[in-house]
């Protein structure tokens, strides 16, 4: 699920929680 939340954070780096900068 790593790679889902990289994807995440490219498209909104600006919600970039603590528990999905964890990973």
């Amino acid at each position: 699920m790593a790679e889902e939340g990289v994807h995440d954070w490219a498209i909104c780096p600006v919600l970039r929680i603590p528990e999905e900068v964890d990973d």
